[in-house]
């Protein structure tokens, strides 16, 4: 395989379980970066090399494989500052929920004998920080890659294999058709439920009042604990696709609310039957 020395740049929920996925197979030397010392205390007693953001070029220079698990917007400097010292042959890759964006921006400082490929576990909870990170977080998961143009097949089936150490399921794809589907089955159930977080928020309620709520609520509302900072970025990075499909959901709440209106008990019906069916379609794709 090739692939032996592996670092890891963020120890949070996802690149925490990398590395937990990673040590686990006992087959790579495995070192993590982070400016958090709880995680890299947690990290060091899993038995990974540590080493503090400060010092980060000790921990590239001549490693095989780097993730990036960084919020996305801060994934640019972190690669702009520790490409210079990698070795050649050196694979870069990231975590990151959009794809686009970094795509784009960081192309001008990749060096030819270095070869980035996009990554997105489509994995992970509502939890932050390695305290939660889990060694069986990518099982049976899609792990997405994105290869930049020119990175030669073998580059990719190196990461592959890695990748499928872990226990994901490797899918390529290109950065475009990444943004526009996650915007879909990813961002979008994010922002209805901080939406509905903030509708309810505004209401007022007191607390002996919320704790009457049942699990719906509970629920719908889960994602909305997930990270500010990764979703703040996304938001940001993969933006005209969360509007085109801010739209398309107003509509359907257009839609519903004309029907209530029009209080006709078969079509309240009907529409409730339709989103029952795809529920249990996902249910059967995913395995729920």
């Amino acid at each position: 395989m090739g692939i032996k020395k592996i670092t890891v740049i963020g120890a949070g929920l996802i690149g925490g379980s990398l590395i937990k996925a990673f040590l686990s197979t006992g087959e790579f030397d495995v070192t993590c970066v982070d400016n958090d010392e709880d995680n890299l205390k947690l990290a060091l007693n899993d038995g990974a090399k540590v080493i503090s953001i400060e010092n980060i070029k000790e921990a590239v220079f001549d490693c095989d494989l780097i993730f990036v698990c960084t919020p996305v917007m801060d994934m640019l400097n972190i690669i702009k500052d520790v490409i210079s010292g990698v070795k050649k042959g050196c694979i870069i890759s990231d975590a990151g929920s959009t794809k686009g964006w970094i795509m784009k921006n960081l192309a001008p400082y990749i060096k030819e004998d270095v070869y980035f490929i996009g990554g997105h576990p489509m994995a992970g909870s509502e939890k932050s920080g390695y305290i939660n990170a889990s060694a069986n977080m990518f099982k049976g998961a899609s792990y997405i890659l994105i290869p930049r143009m020119g990175v030669p097949e073998g580059k990719v089936k190196a990461l592959e294999e890695v990748i499928s150490k872990t226990g994901a399921l490797t899918v390529i794809q290109d950065e475009f058709t990444h943004d526009k589907w996650t915007a879909s089955l990813s961002h979008l159930p994010y922002i209805v439920s901080i939406c509905l977080s903030s509708s309810i928020d505004r209401g007022g309620y007191e607390d002996d009042i919320l704790k009457m709520s049942a699990g719906s609520l509970r629920d719908m509302t889960r994602v909305s604990d997930s990270s500010l900072n990764m979703w703040r970025d996304i938001c940001a990075t993969n933006k005209e696709q969360i509007m085109a499909n801010l739209s398309k959901f107003r509509e359907e709440l257009d839609c519903f609310t004309q029907i209530l209106e029009q209080g006709e008990l078969k079509d309240i019906e009907n529409y409730i039957v339709k989103a029952k069916d795809f529920r249990q379609r996902l249910a059967r794709i995913k395995g729920y």
